[in-house]
């Protein structure tokens, strides 16, 4: 059973677990510093993120689902996009916590769902604002998510308060907030 000096192992046989709890992956509303500003009065730019718990600001282990501006035809317009990203940023300006994601749910398998949420090609922020409230609906009513206490647009509202708020804010953590706008422990290190 010794090849080379190594014990051989059948595959079957499981290594065991280093801890028995799963490592949920959370589910954010992410505002981010914008390069222009679409609409007057909004200076965020809003995005959905799956990250792990306590993420590596070092590392690209979240997924950001969001629409971003492009340019078609020489008119501006929004288009979904779905993308693994650094852990943290510098344009990131607060987060909001919507829920712990099941350890089923992939973010491949949110990229594939989130597709069908109808995107308003061109409706200034409105477009990337009302982008989130449906993928945020959708999560609920496909109950990949667990329902919210608070509509979409509401959770959005409490959160881009909160941003604006913490905006200025330095600390070794991007601040984070509840659905209700509450402040609370936040795990996503500044860079």
């Amino acid at each position: 059973m010794f090849q080379g000096g190594y014990e051989m192992v059948p595959a079957a046989v499981p290594l065991p677990a280093t801890s028995n709890k799963p490592r949920k992956k959370r589910l954010y509303l992410v505002f981010y510093r914008q390069r222009c500003q679409w609409e007057e009065g909004i200076k965020f730019h809003t995005a959905i993120t799956v990250a792990p718990k306590k993420p590596d600001p070092s590392c690209r282990d979240t997924w950001c689902y969001h629409v971003r501006d492009s340019m078609r035809a020489g008119m501006p317009s929004w288009e979904y996009e779905s993308t693994q990203v650094a852990n943290s940023d510098c344009t990131m300006v607060a987060a909001v916590l919507l829920c712990k994601l099941n350890p089923t749910t992939t973010p491949i398998g949110l990229s594939m769902l989130l597709r069908e949420v109808p995107v308003w090609e061109q409706a200034e922020d409105r477009g990337a604002r009302q982008w989130v409230w449906r993928a945020t609906r959708l999560l609920v009513d496909r109950e990949v998510i667990v329902p919210l206490r608070l509509n979409p647009d509401t959770i959005w509202q409490n959160g881009y308060h909160f941003a604006e708020d913490v905006e200025n804010a330095t600390g070794k953590n991007i601040p984070t907030c509840d659905i209700f706008g509450y402040p609370i422990k936040s795990e996503i290190r500044r860079t």
